[in-house]
């Protein structure tokens, strides 16, 4: 955007209107350039996307290894959703945030983003959880 907005602003300097002095229409343009400078420095950063799992504590544990070995920063796992079949969790990270059936408050209370479906997940479950609940949460599977 500050590309686009200075090649404008050095366009309308080259351009500039037979009355008018040239030195005006490059402090305008420099101004311009500026400006569109300190907007883009303070607009608000980004977070990042957060990710929660569906299924087994393990997928969690590798999607967290693998995130920090390729260094993506802009996607964080906040925890994992657990199915009827695997309630107890096998290490004490990352936290069990609940269960299908919970998958609406989940996602509202933790702010997910994206559902990770895992291999072994009842996916017709949790989409008939996520069908019951559309008016309550908005999130990527």
């Amino acid at each position: 955007m500050v590309v686009f907005v200075t090649a404008i602003s050095l366009a309308f300097a080259v351009v500039s209107l037979p009355w008018q002095p040239l030195e005006v229409d490059v402090v305008a343009a420099v101004a311009v350039c500026v400006a569109a400078a300190l907007c883009w420095s303070l607009r608000p950063a980004q977070r990042p996307t957060r990710i929660a799992v569906i299924g087994r504590q393990r997928a969690v544990v590798a999607l967290i290894e693998e995130l920090e070995i390729n260094g993506i920063a802009d996607h964080t796992t906040v925890g994992w959703i657990a199915t009827d079949r695997c309630v107890v969790p096998a290490f004490p990270c990352p936290e069990a945030l609940g269960g299908i059936g919970q998958l609406a408050s989940v996602v509202r209370e933790h702010r997910i983003d994206l559902l990770l479906l895992g291999s072994d997940v009842p996916r017709l479950a949790v989409f008939d959880e996520l069908v019951r609940s559309r008016n309550q949460c908005a999130v990527r599977v």
